[in-house]
């Protein structure tokens, strides 16, 4: 009718007492301990009751499994199973292959008190069943295999205690358990999936190679690609999230409207760079991501293309893929931004490059994690960029903006952020009301005399350091804004080459230039403007905006 179990502590019973109702029928795990003393009372329907005292003891930690009778070469050799030997059945020499598995799990037995066993076989068609002990009965057998039909044997030893004490198999057996473990794994993530990643067509693919490859791997070695120290790799797993990061992603841009507008109704995912010569003239994100699955730049624009990205939504994003620009531009063509949001790592966000062309960004952000994120690509690359609108643009690692061609930069209402704010080397750059550039790293350096890229490292929020060719003429014009740094701006001629003009006409913003050579070279002169002079005439200042 009723049971009731109390622990005897001290000579006082009914402490932590159990009962039939109880939720939890077993005694806690954290307070058993060996020479515990519990009485257990049972109650009967027709009534009276029985006691028994129960004293618990430690459990056997010691478990092995081992042939019995070795005839001359065992079978079982340390924790290896070798099915091309012969055991002994009733004093009869058998061949294992002659056997069928009850008279295989015979020539066997355990050590340990209640130790038990479980068996995993591998048939020769790779079908794989599991029995329990040293007795399987030979309706539970598939398709009545013998021996002769096995492949891979693996049995697995748990002490009284529950814990794995041995682990025996042959060659083929450690392999298909291995497999078996990899497809459960396989199974437990594909199980993991919602209902729409599992009904995609590209999830189903990616799961089903998957799966193959696991069950086509030859031996261990091939196995480990996919499944190693008891989990599934890098390389599994990327192969199955691909594809489930894919789902309800589209693959290709819309067609666009007779006007040449692109409205994104889903994220999109470009397998190869989407190359704008004419036709579209502006792409909507409309709060999706347009990204790109290869290593390749996202966009190029060439042939005097003119392309205005926006975000009706606001929530968009491009995103390069990793170690490639989001956008280039190139042919004299023109990009126009509109509060929209790009990202890259490793590689500028946006690059103008051999022919150049124009970049206009009106608000939103611009941001590379490993890189610059807007960038004149080569000395003589003829660009023009206007930044304003509240525009944030950003590089976690480098100089925010580093214009090395012949370009004709304005910056207004802008927050420009990096180790360097700017770093211009040729051309003309205009800094107006409402900027904000700031060096994100307060320790000066520099990198000094560079063909090939930035001279300064940080520390600075614009750095003016001509390039190498002979008719680098860099000139800026500073008339309003914040510059923020251990150096607002920093004047230097690592090259020896170029002429230039910094005219400030900002209270507060102090201008150093390098004194050490390489490097000197700017002078002030009597209008309190620093120029660069070489074999070149002095460039006249520029004319002061009339609006």
């Amino acid at each position: 009718q009723s049971w009731t179990l109390r622990e005897v502590t001290d000579g006082v019973d009914n402490l932590k007492r159990l009962e039939n109702t109880s939720a939890d029928k077993r005694v806690d795990p954290a307070t058993r301990k060996t020479g515990a003393h519990y009485i257990l009372t049972v109650n009967y329907y027709v009534g009276g009751s029985d006691e028994y005292d129960l004293v618990m003891e430690a459990a056997d930690t010691a478990a092995t499994l081992v042939e019995k009778s070795p005839d001359g070469a065992p079978v079982l050799n340390g924790n290896t199973f070798d099915l091309s030997k012969n055991g002994k059945l009733d004093g009869q020499t058998v061949a294992v292959t002659d056997m069928t598995l009850p008279e295989f799990l015979s020539l066997f037995q355990l050590t340990g008190t209640n130790s038990r066993v479980v068996w995993q076989w591998t048939t020769k068609g790779n079908t794989s069943f599991t029995s329990e002990g040293l007795t399987i009965s030979e309706d539970t057998i598939p398709g009545k295999v013998t021996m002769d039909d096995i492949k891979g044997v693996v049995a697995t030893v748990y002490s009284e205690d529950g814990t794995i004490k041995s682990t025996y198999a042959n060659t083929e057996g450690t392999l298909a358990a291995s497999k078996q473990a990899a497809l459960a794994a396989v199974e437990a993530k594909w199980n993991a999936l919602s209902a729409e990643a599992k009904a995609d067509a590209g999830v189903q693919a990616a799961y089903e190679a998957l799966r193959n490859n696991i069950k086509g791997a030859a031996d261990a070695a091939t196995l480990q690609a996919y499944y190693n120290n008891g989990a599934l790799t890098d390389t599994a797993v990327d192969s199955v999230d691909s594809a489930v990061e894919m789902v309800g992603k589209g693959t290709a841009l819309p067609e666009a409207d007779e006007n040449g507008k692109i409205v994104l109704t889903q994220d999109v995912v470009l397998a190869s760079r989407y190359d704008l010569t004419s036709g579209v003239k502006e792409i909507d994100l409309a709060g999706h991501t347009l990204s790109k699955s290869t290593a390749q730049s996202l966009i190029k624009l060439t042939g005097g293309s003119t392309l205005t990205i926006t975000d009706s939504v606001g929530t968009g994003v491009i995103a390069a893929a990793d170690g490639q620009a989001a956008v280039v531009v190139d042919g004299s063509s023109t990009l126009n931004l509109k509060n929209v949001k790009l990202t890259s790592t490793n590689n500028p966000t946006i690059q103008i490059q051999v022919a150049g062309g124009v970049v206009d960004i009106d608000g939103g952000s611009i941001t590379s994690t490993s890189h610059d994120a807007v960038y004149i690509h080569g000395e003589n690359t003829q660009a023009t960029i206007t930044i304003g609108g509240g525009a944030n643009i950003t590089s976690t690692t480098d100089t925010a903006m580093y214009l090395a061609g012949k370009g004709d930069t304005t910056i207004n209402d802008a927050t420009i952020s990096g180790k360097v704010g700017v770093e211009i080397r040729n051309g003309t750059l205009k800094i107006r009301e409402g900027a904000v550039i700031n060096s994100t790293n307060p320790t000066f350096d520099v990198r000094g005399p560079y063909g090939d890229g930035t001279t300064v490292n940080s520390g600075v929020a614009l750095a003016v350091s001509p390039h190498t060719v002979a008719n680098a003429v860099t000139n800026v014009y500073v008339t309003g804004g914040t510059l923020t740094g251990t150096k607002q701006i920093f004047l230097a001629n690592y090259q020896n080459n170029g002429t230039g003009l910094v005219d400030v006409d900002v209270a507060g913003i102090v201008v150093e230039a390098e004194t050490n050579t390489p490097g000197a070279g700017w002078t002030k002169n009597a209008n309190n403007d620093w120029i660069l002079t070489q074999s070149n005439p002095d460039p006249e200042p520029e004319p002061e905006p009339t609006t």
